[in-house]
């Protein structure tokens, strides 16, 4: 239960506003949490306020007394057969006492009774209605009732058998359950709700206090308990009236499903307790709930439903990586596992087995608690779970949905500018030449101007740069609202032909399409787009010679242009053009020397231009990057940025060793290796930490390959590559990159294999990554890498076989490889090929 800290006045406010006796209780349980003395007062201000409601005038005497109504039941007593032993339980319209029988059997109950001064009409129906709700069920694993009856002063009370253990959470932290138990030990809980559920209920309060744990023997046995507010499906549980309210929001926060925190309980399904039982587990497995209960009780009441509503919390994998040490050397001991394997323990399948279970649209959950169970069964089998990471088009559409507003207005000014553009240039136009413009016309002109802007900027410009479309599915997206967004820029232009902000968008769109096109394998598209860009930079760079944004802009684009020609095969072009990209971020440090990106933007250029110059001086430009970077990580150790290049330089190098001093290169790639590892520990979520990280391994197997004595450290290596590449695919499969270097490594490693003259282990590397290379081509046709890397495998396969003496069948492969090369180089270009 959340603890909400409230003034007694205003929760006494609060209570009187409330005309249904049921719901001011569920209320004072609520914000009175864990306080029966606190609650009483209430009630017993409430009951003066019907006596005497003179008494409002001086309210505070009676609040700072504790004024608790007397009780008929004391401990020692008797209600019918049972003698009361200890109070074990106090909720809002109830209390609970362990309690004695003797006859006509002995035994020992938990016996529940309305409160005295509670027995409305209401609380009495809620009673009735959880004791018949009880009295429905069947199920080792929920509490049964065993008798019912009323108390002298007429009060009804029912007996259930007592269950001596304690709440989930806390049994399997105190017994220091692994993963495995803790799952099984759920798997009974789901099958106790999916019991109620056929039996017509709703438990709509399922936390770990309602799910206590006793042992039988050496067999931990949960029990579901409280069904106080329960939720019949077509059926009566009580012949007395009982509502819930329509704004009432019924169950625990912490708890609860969306659905239970929106403007109406009336559409509640059992698939609300599903919800609920993902939170358990999620609590069961990590140690917290998906919201902190600090953070739900800083919230306001809006605030708080909300933030259930709408909310997505992190995966169970990555709460736990991001606790800090104590927490989780804490949370890692009760569960028996090593900290730094907890995180990876719970990625993959147990991550989407939860957040299915969490999704806001119920549609998308588990239909039954039984599924549910089953699904964490077949986790335990090593069986294949049906919940899966959401597809490329559902993040898509939560991504829309996130930016509902702004696409929505977006789009239709986007939609206006079609006709309105033109009536708006017109009118610019005529006013110019007329000079008849008046100051108010100007003025919703030039508002007109900066709302169409403002649209193309947001809806064709911002949302292509958005992550969630850094996907190879959404690559022809990109193209086409970059597109689409030129012909507004053009429009916008001759508007305002002066605006500057205009000007550079455009610019930069021409730079984004480029790199689209040309990842699309459009190449003369891309050349085209990147020369518009740089030629729009650099006419803004010559206009505003003061604003260092546009030659920074410019190099990046020259940089995009090396690149484009050094994939084409024109590497003198593309030296060129990374050498004038050099001159200009040189010249930028020369007048801004404090400025640490243009810092950083050097070193790229210095590494760029080392990387293209095969002689010695190569070697200085690559030393000069590293120095520049190594300073910049000394300055900021916690801005992985500055590591991630660091450790690129020295990859460089290394490379640049393995040419012709191979064991010269081997210091430069450990401290690669160890930088990218850090990196990729410290964001266990980042893709492209990990792909730097496998990448190492692979080109420091590929340096150990050129000694003879190491092929053995050389197949470590790319074995080592495959699986940090194959543990975080596990964990966030919706990543076609990772396969594709997974290809890369399974290949390099047929590559070494054969080598070392193990020929069935290698052609079999060599089918795994066929496989991945033709799954991807399949899947995304477009993708020219995907092409070339079929190509590369089939030619190593080729001799593979070959090795295998079956040269006809390895001949074949062989020019089967070559055709295709020949082929992609068609689409490259008529540049030179013999590179």
């Amino acid at each position: 239960m959340v603890e909400i800290h409230l003034d007694e006045k205003a929760i006494f406010a609060v209570a009187c506003s409330i005309d249904s006796d049921e719901l001011r209780v569920l209320y004072l349980d609520q914000v009175c949490n864990n306080d029966p003395d606190r609650t009483q007062r209430i009630i017993k201000l409430l009951r003066m306020q019907r006596e005497e409601p003179s008494y409002l005038e001086s309210p505070a005497a009676y609040l700072t007394q504790a004024h608790t109504p007397h009780a008929d039941e004391t401990l020692g007593t008797s209600i019918g057969p049972y003698k009361l032993i200890e109070q074990i339980g106090d909720g809002g319209m109830g209390v609970v006492y362990m309690a004695t029988q003797k006859e006509p059997v002995r035994r020992t109950v938990a016996l529940k009774v309305i409160k005295a001064g509670m027995d409305t009409q209401q609380v009495v129906a809620r009673f009735e209605a959880e004791r018949q709700a009880l009295a429905l069920m069947d199920h080792p694993n929920i509490s049964k009732v065993l008798d019912a009856g009323a108390t002298d002063a007429g009060r009804p009370y029912f007996v259930m058998e007592l269950v001596k253990g304690a709440p989930i959470t806390e049994f399997c932290d105190l017994h220091k359950l692994d993963t495995k138990n803790r799952l099984q030990l759920f798997i009974t809980v789901c099958q106790a709700v999916q019991h109620a559920h056929q039996k017509g209920l709703i438990h709509r309060d399922i936390k770990p206090s309602n799910v206590m744990v006793e042992m039988h023997d050496v067999t931990p046995v949960p029990k579901v308990i409280d069904f106080g507010v329960a939720k019949a499906i077509g059926q009566q549980l009580t012949e007395k009236t009982l509502h819930s309210g329509f704004h009432q929001m019924v169950g625990t926060p912490l708890y609860m499903s969306p659905e239970q925190a929106g403007q109406s309980s009336i559409d509640i399904d059992t698939r609300s307790d599903i919800y609920s039982l993902g939170v358990l587990l999620y609590e069961i497995l990590t140690g917290h709930t998906p919201f902190e209960s600090e953070t739900l009780r800083n919230a306001g009441y809006d605030e708080m439903r909300r933030m259930i509503r709408e909310i997505d919390p992190p995966r169970p994998s990555l709460r736990v990586s991001t606790l800090e040490a104590k927490a989780l050397s804490t949370i890692s001991d009760n569960r028996s596992v090593d900290a730094r394997k907890l995180s990876h323990q719970l990625s993959g399948e147990l991550d989407w087995i939860v957040m299915m279970a969490l999704e806001k649209d119920r549609n998308r959950r588990y239909d039954t608690a039984n599924e549910f169970a089953d699904d964490v069964q077949r986790f335990l089998n090593d069986e294949a779970v049906h919940a899966c990471p959401p597809s490329t088009l559902y993040r898509f559409r939560k991504l829309a949905s996130r930016n509902r507003a702004t696409l929505s207005a977006a789009t239709l000014v986007a939609a206006a500018l079609i006709v309105g553009t033109a009536v708006a240039t017109w009118q610019a136009l005529r006013a110019r030449d007329s000079q008849a413009q008046t100051e108010i016309a100007k003025q919703q002109l030039d508002q007109r101007y900066r709302i169409a802007k403002e649209a193309v900027d947001t809806y064709l410009l911002r949302i292509t740069q958005d992550e969630q479309l850094d996907h190879p599915s959404f690559r022809q997206l990109r193209r086409k609202l970059l597109e689409a967004a030129l012909p507004y820029y053009d429009q916008l232009h001759k508007i305002s032909p002066t605006d500057e902000q205009s000007r550079s968008a455009r610019a930069e769109t021409f730079n984004q399409l480029g790199n689209v096109q040309q990842e699309l394998g459009r190449f003369d598209e891309s050349l085209a787009a990147f020369e518009e860009s740089a030629k729009l930079f650099d006419q803004l760079a010559s206009d505003h010679a003061t604003q260092i944004l546009y030659r920074q802009s410019l190099a990046k684009v020259l940089v995009n242009l090396a690149d484009h020609y050094r994939t084409r095969g024109a590497n003198s072009e593309s030296l060129e053009y990374e050498q004038h990209a050099l001159a200009l971020r040189q010249q930028l440090l020369t007048e801004n020397p404090d400025n640490d990106l243009l810092q950083l933007e050097l070193a790229q250029s210095y590494t760029n231009v080392g990387v293209g110059t095969q002689e010695v001086a190569g070697r200085e430009w690559l030393e000069r990057a590293i120095e520049i970077w190594q300073a910049l990580a000394d300055r900021f150790p916690d801005q992985p940025l500055y590591r991630e290049y660091l450790s690129l330089g020295y990859q460089n190098l290394a490379n640049r060793f393995a040419w012709d001093q191979a064991e010269q290169a081997l210091p430069f790639h450990e401290q690669a290796i160890g930088l990218r590892k850090q990196l990729a520990k410290e964001q266990p979520e980042s893709k492209k930490a990990h792909i730097q990280w496998a990448q190492s391994h692979l080109v420091l197997a590929d340096t150990l390959e050129k000694l003879s004595d190491r092929l053995n450290e050389a197949r470590e290596h790319c074995e080592a590559s495959i699986q940090i590449l194959r543990e975080f695919s596990e964990a966030f499969p919706q990543f076609p990159e990772i396969k594709s270097h997974m290809a890369s490594s399974q290949n390099k490693l047929a590559h070494t294999l054969k080598e070392l003259g193990a020929l069935e282990s290698a052609h079999a590397s060599c089918d795994s990554a066929l496989r991945l290379w033709k799954q991807l081509r399949s899947e995304y046709p477009d993708m020219l890498e995907y092409e070339v890397g079929l190509a590369a495998t089939e030619h190593n396969l080729g001799a593979i076989v070959i090795a295998q003496d079956h040269a006809t069948e390895g001949m074949a492969l062989v020019t089967q490889s070559r055709d295709r090369l020949m082929t992609l180089l068609d689409r490259i270009g008529p540049h030179d090929r013999s590179d």
